[in-house]
C-alpha cells in the first residue's frame, strides 16, 4: 500500500516512508532471498524481487542518497527473459497495468503530494516501465 497522506509504502511486515534510512531498510530486508545491492558515490541501490504490495507481487528498486531514501521503483514481473523476448507493445501493456494498479490503489492522478510524487512511466531509451515513488 502507498499511503497518500504520509508517503509510507508498506510491504507486508515492513515499510518505508520519506524519513526512512538505509540501516532500517537493510535490517528489515536482510533475509530476503533475492536481494542485490550496488553503490555509486553517495547513492546505494537495492533490488528486491518478489515483494508484495497491496496484494500484488512486484520487483522493486530502492535508491538511497547518503543513507536516506530518495525513491522506490516498482514494476510488475515480466514474462520476458531476455531482450529477444522483449517488445514495445508488451512493455506499453505493462505500463497500462501499472496505471490501472495506481488508479485502483490511489484513485485518479495526478499523484503529487507534500512528501513527494508517484508516477507511472515508460522509457523508450531503456525499454522499461515502472511506478516511481520519489520523495522530496
Amino acid at each position: 500500500m502507498i499511503d497518500a497522506l504520509t508517503g509510507t509504502v508498506s510491504f507486508g511486515s515492513w515499510s518505508l516512508g520519506p524519513a526512512s534510512d538505509e540501516a532500517a531498510f537493510a535490517a528489515a530486508t536482510a533475509n530476503h532471498p533475492q536481494r542485490k545491492q550496488h553503490s555509486i558515490g553517495v547513492y546505494t541501490h537495492h533490488t528486491l524481487r518478489g515483494v508484495t504490495l497491496a496484494n500484488t507481487i512486484f520487483n522493486a528498486s530502492f535508491t538511497f542518497n547518503a543513507s536516506r531514501i530518495e525513491s522506490i521503483s516498482l514494476w510488475l514481473p515480466s514474462a520476458s527473459t531476455s531482450w529477444d523476448d522483449w517488445s514495445e507493445a508488451n512493455e506499453q501493456q505493462r505500463k497500462r497495468d501499472h496505471d490501472d494498479w495506481l488508479t485502483a490503489t490511489l484513485g485518479t492522478g495526478p499523484y503529487d503530494y507534500n512528501w513527494g510524487v508517484v508516477s507511472s512511466n515508460y522509457s523508450p531509451q531503456s525499454g522499461d516501465s515502472a511506478i516511481t515513488v520519489r520523495y522530496r
